[in-house]
């Protein structure tokens, strides 16, 4: 989980302009969890959006991956979040970048 939660927040922190905000909340829910990381600055386009947690997608193909990645990160996300019960997914808009994970109660 510690390995999720870092990727997430240095995605945030990696798209967010010098003068934007990272936003980190944890709601309770009636079956466990509920955390986001928001982000200020340019969105995710519609078109790329339901992509984001697919092996190997970047939506920004410009960027190399010495700049950006190999574009695993999200998905390795997804993987792992899955793997404890969960859901991930992403909202994205033309000034911010959410993605939410939530997470079962542990019995």
């Amino acid at each position: 989980m510690l390995q999720a939660l870092r990727n997430l927040l240095e995605n945030a922190w990696r798209y967010t302009p010098e003068e934007g905000l990272v936003n980190i909340s944890a709601t309770r829910t009636e079956t466990g969890v509920e955390i986001a990381i928001s982000n200020s600055g340019p969105g995710i386009s519609a078109d790329d959006l339901p992509f984001i947690f697919e092996r190997f997608f970047r939506a920004d193909r410009s960027r190399s991956r010495e700049q950006g990645g190999a574009g695993i990160g999200l998905s390795i996300v997804k993987e792992l979040i899955e793997a404890h019960g969960g859901r991930i997914g992403a909202e994205s808009g033309e000034n911010l970048t959410r993605i939410w994970l939530q997470l079962p109660d542990r019995d």
